[in-house]
């Protein structure tokens, strides 16, 4: 069974993190952060949670973030300060359904980690791309694409339970 102390959320692709997170940007000093509205995602977790929900849902992990995590940003069980966190409840849950999807396969909690920051490094590439395609985050196609993509992705899941 997994532990979340032991499970970091990071990131092979820090650079969109610093283009879309209000206070990553502003903790660069590099980064003049003149309209707040120019970033979509308050926090790096809010950004990580959103990114695992989409690379999961799509099923394709981004392999090549594999050893080149450059950020690391904080331990799972501290997400939001509260035990009721959306956002730590978000990344449980499709953490438990990567448990679940290789269960038969006898992976360590390391390994199913792995692919969990494989996935959100691929959803978050692909918000990237949808903003620069439309120069805007549209939260409305994104929550379509996973109310489309969630009934189907679930079944490949628990079919083969």
């Amino acid at each position: 069974m997994s532990t979340t102390t032991s499970r970091r959320l990071k990131t092979a692709r820090f650079d969109i993190y610093r283009n879309m997170v209000l206070r990553t940007a502003r903790k660069d000093d590099n980064v003049e952060v003149t309209d707040a509205n120019d970033y979509p995602f308050d926090t790096n977790y809010e950004l990580f949670t959103a990114g695992l929900v989409l690379g999961f849902l799509r099923d394709n992990p981004r392999t090549e973030s594999e050893g080149s995590y450059s950020q690391d940003f904080i331990q799972v069980n501290r997400v939001g300060g509260s035990s009721e966190n959306e956002y730590r409840e978000g990344i449980e849950f499709i953490y438990k359904l990567i448990e679940l999807e290789h269960s038969d396969e006898d992976p360590d909690d390391s390994e199913l980690w792995e692919l969990a920051l494989q996935y959100a490094d691929a959803g978050v590439e692909a918000i990237d791309q949808d903003i620069s395609l439309k120069d805007e985050f549209d939260i409305l196609a994104f929550i379509d694409e996973a109310d489309g993509k969630w009934e189907g992705r679930l079944e490949d899941v628990l079919v083969d339970q």
